[in-house]
């Protein structure tokens, strides 16, 4: 998967999708996870779903609050 096709907070927004974090960091990889768990596939090149989740709360720590 690429990183660069994954939804910001601004393409969030334009599907009517708002999130509670500003990090564009933060939405894409929460994008990348969801994007894994429809296809049923652990991205090993994005770190899998652990690693998103990781790196999603090192980008907001408040991501999901």
């Amino acid at each position: 998967m690429n990183a660069s096709s994954f939804r910001d907070c601004e393409a969030w927004r334009a599907e009517g999708l708002s999130l509670s974090s500003s990090s564009n960091e933060a939405c894409k990889l929460y994008d990348a996870i969801l994007t894994q768990y429809v296809k049923w596939r652990n991205d090993e090149t994005l770190g899998g779903f652990e690693g998103c989740m990781s790196a999603i709360h090192a980008a907001d720590p408040n991501f999901g609050k």
